[in-house]
């Protein structure tokens, strides 16, 4: 037996990530979008939104015509990038082979992991529950023993859905549907298979390769096997495949914060959890990013570019820090986030003193102590005192 494949789709990701920042846009219709003027157009709507007809493509104005009290917001793609590299390394605690698809779909390989004997449903199920407890965030997931198979089990149910396919059930599911339906068939290749008389997938399957190699060439055999549930070949990791550029973490506040001292604990907090992925991960950044929502939802990020690259926590809570001084002016804070891009691999930062190769030996013992023991091992005395005051608060 093949082992499972896993595809993970995240439901209404761009809205999804802007009511885990706002709690109170819980359960309302909201529409993220972007585009000049009149030109505005949906990018992703949440659930409540999509009860009344909208899609994503579809004008802000018309969507506005079908829910008026719908709530609009601007694509951020440094918010949504981020929380997509968070999941990703979520995802690597349950399997090495992540291969991204997009900014909210992966695919990932359960291979060697004792998911044959259920097709991977009871792994797919710690999946869903981790992403929910800890990004607050809710995915679907397809299982298949292909890529294409696992990405088309995966449009079955949704939201929250967990569907896996045989290659039965995949025969039984989508024969009797339409050719466009078919992972990679676009208008085009539907327009040209409708030309021959083949309509549904089905009839895709049936045909014979030589009556379609006259439109399609080569790849008529490609199709024929995609009719099947063959394809989309083998798990290329993230690591092998596209990049990851940057690296954050950002915490939205249940009470706004108003106290300088506090936002700056919390500020050591996240510069403390930025350093320890870009180490994890062998990288660091010439670029540090504050990002800040006030208590009316205005949003602001503002930049620092670095000579050399860092990973060093003090670092990045100096410059956040300046940052933030010179941009809060007493206002109240919703949201806090530092993100570092511009990312180099190892061997890209060049130690000009002793005391820096000292400094990363030290944070290398201290990282194998907090993976060893826990995180609450060897926290910055900072942190420590913000604990001590939630708790009093609590």
């Amino acid at each position: 037996m093949a082992s499972p494949i896993a595809h993970v789709d995240m439901d209404a990701f761009f809205a999804a990530v802007e009511v885990r920042a706002n709690p109170k846009l819980e359960g309302k219709p909201l529409l993220v979008g972007g585009g000049p003027g009149e030109r505005q157009v949906v990018t992703t709507a949440s659930y409540p939104a999509r009860r009344f007809g909208i899609r994503s493509g579809m004008s802000v104005r018309e969507a506005r015509a079908r829910c008026p009290t719908a709530i609009f917001l601007p694509v951020d793609p440094a918010r949504y990038l981020s929380a997509s590299e968070e999941l990703i390394h979520l995802f690597e605690r349950f399997t090495p082979l992540v291969e991204p698809a997009s900014i909210d779909e992966v695919f990932l390989g359960l291979e060697g992991l004792s998911a044959e004997a259920d097709g991977g449903q009871t792994l797919a199920r710690a999946i869903q529950s981790a992403v929910r407890r800890e990004q607050r965030l809710g995915c679907s997931i397809g299982l298949g023993e292909t890529k294409l198979m696992a990405k088309m089990a995966t449009s079955l149910h949704k939201p929250d859905g967990l569907t896996r396919l045989t290659s039965g059930d995949f025969r039984r599911e989508f024969w009797p549907r339409p050719t466009g339906v078919l992972w990679g068939v676009g208008p085009e290749s539907e327009a040209a298979l409708h030309q021959l008389g083949v309509r549904t997938i089905g009839e895709l399957a049936a045909c014979p390769i030589a009556r379609l190699e006259g439109v399609f060439g080569v790849t008529a055999s490609v199709l024929v096997r995609m009719a099947f549930g063959e394809g989309g070949g083998s798990i290329v990791p993230y690591f092998e495949g596209l990049p990851v550029r940057s690296m954050g973490h950002e915490s939205t506040f249940p009470v706004d914060l108003v106290d300088g001292r506090r936002m700056e604990r919390h500020l050591l907090l996240l510069a403390d959890k930025v350093s320890r992925r870009l180490r994890r991960a062998g990288r660091s950044g010439h670029c540090v990013t504050l990002r800040i929502r006030f208590a009316d939802g205005t949003t602001i990020t503002r930049q620092r570019a670095l000579s050399t690259p860092t990973d060093d926590d003090r670092v990045l809570y100096r410059i956040a820090a300046t940052l933030l001084a010179e941009n809060v002016g007493g206002q109240a804070v919703r949201l806090l986030g530092i993100n570092v891009g511009h990312l180099v691999g190892p061997g890209a930062t060049g130690f000009l003193f002793p005391e820096d190769q000292r400094r990363q030996r030290l944070e290398e013992v201290r990282d194998r102590l907090r993976d060893r023991f826990g995180e609450a091992t060897l926290i910055p005395g900072g942190v420590v005192a913000l604990i001590q005051d939630e708790e009093r608060r609590s």
